[in-house]
């Protein structure tokens, strides 16, 4: 039961840790473009 669950965990967190920067940077390149087109 343990070795089904911990892999679960794993590759839940991954996820978690892959989807949250991908956003953050998509966000702030987004900002940053926007910000770049309305300062010029």
């Amino acid at each position: 039961m343990r070795s089904s669950t911990v892999p679960s965990a794993m590759m839940r967190w991954t996820c978690t840790g892959w989807v949250w920067p991908m956003r953050y940077a998509r966000s702030v390149a987004c900002a940053s473009t926007a910000g770049f087109h309305q300062r010029s």
